[in-house]
């Protein structure tokens, strides 16, 4: 097994002290595809300002093999690195437009960087092609919602609910779109049906806070409170 590979599947298990050994492998002979890697394993270290630093100085993404373009891509994501995630899922739609799931993360990259209308063009594009998936829907719904396009976006949530029932980040969605139609009492169903999915899941997100103000702004005090401590 090479060193890339090695520290790849490292990577991938989290295990970023056995990626860097097997990068050291490399030692005199470390090009850019090391670099590259280096960078994913900060990025799921959480060391983002020497990541940042790799990045701006030392990476040629058309240089990448395509496995490492795919790892460093997966890593800026997860760690929020969004103009090194965008660059890079670009390059690899542009080299494979039919990678769905490139372009998904691509549109995913727009909406953390503030520019949902492109999420929304992606998004829309991956259903015209025929893959109406359930994440597909979602990340459409949020970019309308983004857009305060509230109707078009309780429709796309509704549709990744019919084809995956029971996604918590869905529901929250939805009842955000409805919340701002002013439907309170749907919105409130929604959002939490998203927090009770959480908490039998053992997870917490950001659903008890929008459930906790949204009884709050409906003066539904000792509801919210128990939401708040749940």
């Amino acid at each position: 097994q090479s060193p890339y590979a090695s520290a790849m599947a490292e990577t991938a298990r989290g295990f970023c002290a056995g990626a860097f050994a097997a990068l050291n492998c490399l030692g005199a002979q470390a090009d850019a595809n090391a670099i590259a890697l280096r960078t994913a394993v900060l990025l799921t270290w959480n060391r983002l300002n020497e990541a940042a630093v790799t990045a701006r100085n030392g990476i040629a993404i058309d240089t990448l093999l395509p496995e490492v373009r795919q790892c460093l891509a997966g890593a800026a994501l997860d760690a929020r690195m969004t103009w090194l995630a965008r660059s890079l899922y670009e390059s690899i739609v542009a080299e494979s437009p039919d990678d769905f799931d490139a372009r998904l993360r691509l549109a995913k990259c727009h909406l953390l960087a503030g520019t949902p209308a492109a999420a929304e063009s992606i998004a829309r594009a991956i259903a015209d092609d025929g893959r109406c998936s359930a994440d597909a829907q979602e990340v459409l719904g949020r970019s309308l919602l983004a857009q305060q396009k509230h109707a078009q976006s309780e429709t796309a949530f509704r549709r990744a609910l019919e084809l995956s029932p029971g996604r918590a980040d869905t529901l929250t969605g939805l009842g955000m779109a409805l919340w701002a139609t002013s439907r309170y009492d749907e919105s409130l169903a929604a959002t939490r049906a998203a927090f009770d999915l959480e908490r039998a899941g053992h997870s917490r997100s950001t659903t008890f806070k929008v459930l906790g103000d949204d009884l709050a702004f409906l003066e539904r005090d000792v509801e919210a409170r128990s939401v708040y401590d749940a």
